[in-house]
């Protein structure tokens, strides 16, 4: 496996944590993923004539080719965590001699996706027990799904922790279903942080940009916005469910 940590070391831990935030980043993934996806799912409706059909056809395949990272052949580059006492970010991307760090945080480089899942799911034997709560946002149908297609994507054994039955607070939905009269299920992660006044550290990076970050090797650039993106996903979580409490 062979992970190259650095900075801070994985702090260990008497008893499990009561909560896990969990953020990831997605490659964007083969462009003939949209091909596929097209095939199994996109339909033409019976009334359209041929040349609707031909413009529908390409209005969404095109959309499907800019959001690639949202589909299931996508793979994970960044897993970012966070617990009341530390913040853990596994990827397997490249390195960066120049990364900022703050207490108690930690990065973990591996080679590749697989050994970077293995070593994830050592982890969680460590960290998770039977009543950790899952937190994050849209955690319930992107974060937690993703991880579970990729451990067996890459011929791997899920860890008990991401069964669907474990216990997870997604901040999207309590937000749109006892927050909002605005949403009824979709709203972004951005526009929950300006609705409560809380920082808001989106708009400089998106997620559709990981892959040109990577061949830019802007290493440093992705795994600051991740580590920003799952403490905000904390706090926003942990004030939710109204407890205040000090992160690392």
């Amino acid at each position: 496996m062979n992970p190259i940590t650095h900075h801070s070391s994985l702090i260990t831990t008497p008893a499990f944590a009561e909560w896990i935030c969990l953020d990831i980043e997605t490659t964007a993934g083969r462009p003939e993923s949209a091909d596929e996806w097209m095939r199994r799912q996109w339909s033409p409706s019976p009334n359209w004539t041929p040349d609707t059909i031909g413009k529908r056809y390409k209005e969404a395949y095109e959309k499907k080719l800019a959001k690639l990272a949202l589909l299931d052949a996508a793979g994970i580059a960044v897993i970012a965590l966070q617990t009341p006492q530390q913040r853990v970010l596994l990827h397997w991307i490249g390195e960066s001699d120049h990364l900022a760090t703050e207490r108690d945080e930690t990065f973990v480089r591996f080679h590749d996706e697989k050994t970077m899942l293995i070593y994830f799911r050592e982890y969680l034997r460590e960290w998770a027990g039977d009543q950790t709560l899952w937190i994050g946002h849209n955690i319930r149908a992107f974060d937690l799904p993703r991880l579970r297609l990729a451990f067996l994507r890459n011929g791997l054994q899920i860890p008990p922790a991401l069964a669907s039955h474990q216990p997870h607070y997604d901040t999207m939905r309590e937000f749109c279903r006892n927050f909002s009269v605005e949403r009824s299920e979709m709203v972004g992660l951005s526009e929950v942080l300006d609705k409560l006044g809380m920082v808001n550290h989106k708009g400089v990076v998106e997620g559709s940009q990981i892959d040109e970050l990577i061949a830019q090797g802007e290493v440093e650039t992705i795994l600051r916005y991740a580590a920003l993106d799952v403490q905000a996903e904390a706090k926003l979580a942990l004030r939710l469910m109204g407890k205040s409490q000090e992160l690392a």
